[in-house]
């Protein structure tokens, strides 16, 4: 892990959440969030999700963006986020995710929590740590992991942050 890694790192508190594979990421992610009382929140995730904002719906302003939106609809729901007329937004392909525009725009302060509601591996994990980290965000990350390939792969992966960065591990066998 290289220097710059280590210091993106150290920018945040990680909080992993294992799940048994009877529990729902829905229902843990918005369970999560109301006991936290998070005010201002980003969910990144890899595919639709109708249900979960949904349910974020019933407690939250909560809008979702994604890569067939056109540059106008991003813009109106950033700046709903930014005129708090949003408190929590569930952005769909983390990789295209325009941070240039973000931190031009928006107080990083006040965002309370970023969520990977789908753990990628430990590549994709330090990428998107370091994207965030150059955005200026320090606020907590919860990334949700399901399956037993991907809780092997990071607690593995864990050892390593631990060395330099606060971390949680919340786990429900």
């Amino acid at each position: 892990m290289n220097q710059e890694t280590q210091v993106a790192l150290a920018e945040v508190t990680h909080k992993f959440y294992f799940l048994n594979d009877k529990q729902s990421k829905n229902e843990i992610i918005l369970d999560y969030l109301k006991m936290q009382n998070v005010r201002k929140t980003i969910i990144f995730g890899n595919e639709q999700n109708d249900r979960l904002v949904s349910a974020l719906k019933q407690n939250f302003t909560v809008q979702t963006v994604h890569s067939r939106m056109n540059l106008e609809q991003r813009e109106t729901v950033f700046r709903d986020f930014l005129d708090n007329k949003t408190n929590c937004f569930f952005y769909l392909n983390f990789n295209y995710f325009n941070f240039a525009d973000f931190e031009r725009d928006v107080d990083i302060s006040r965002i309370d929590q970023l969520v990977f509601f789908d753990y990628e591996g430990q590549e994709a994990y330090f990428k998107n740590i370091m994207l965030c980290a150059k955005a200026g965000f320090q606020c907590d990350v919860l990334t949700l992991v399901q399956s037993k390939v991907e809780k092997g792969k990071c607690k593995a992966m864990l050892q390593e942050i631990r060395e330099i960065a606060e971390t949680e591990v919340i786990e429900d066998e």
